[in-house]
């Protein structure tokens, strides 16, 4: 996937490295030392989970796999954030039978896939924190994507 469709008033195409960007400042606002309270690690605020998941997705793409630990270094923070969204990406997307939006990518990669599945997928039932996070999201991407509508 090269590009996600922002969508609201007018629709926005988000490329990819653009997306990843922008997670990282919503969740930390690029803070590579960042640790959030369920031991989310760097700048992108992954899980142990989602590093474990990445990691077994490296091991059948004979790929190197990283120490949690690593989550912290800003190169690879990023490659893993890049892949863990893929995996999310084809997840949704096998779920709700289209390509999600980048609302719905957040609530998944906030929440986690499970727990966005129990509402439904429904964007207006997550709790108020990821809502908040959709909004710093929707900020970041229209003031730094906004000149590429769609």
């Amino acid at each position: 996937m090269k590009a996600l469709t922002l969508t609201g008033t007018k629709d926005i195409t988000v490329p990819w490295k653009e997306f990843i960007h922008a997670l990282a400042w919503t969740e930390s606002e690029n803070n590579p030392n960042a640790i959030g309270a369920k031991d989310e690690r760097g700048a992108w605020q992954l899980t142990p989970v989602a590093w474990l998941d990445v990691n077994q997705w490296r091991v059948r793409k004979d790929l190197a796999q990283y120490d949690f630990s690593s989550a912290t270094d800003p190169v690879i923070a990023e490659e893993y954030a890049s892949q863990f969204l893929s995996l999310l990406v084809t997840r949704l997307k096998r779920h709700i039978g289209k390509d999600p939006s980048v609302q719905q990518l957040w609530c998944a990669w906030n929440m986690g896939l499970t727990a966005f599945k129990n509402l439904n997928w429904d964007i207006n039932a997550v709790p108020d924190s990821t809502k908040r996070g959709i909004a710093r999201l929707e900020e970041w991407l229209l003031e730094h994507c906004g000149a590429q509508e769609s």
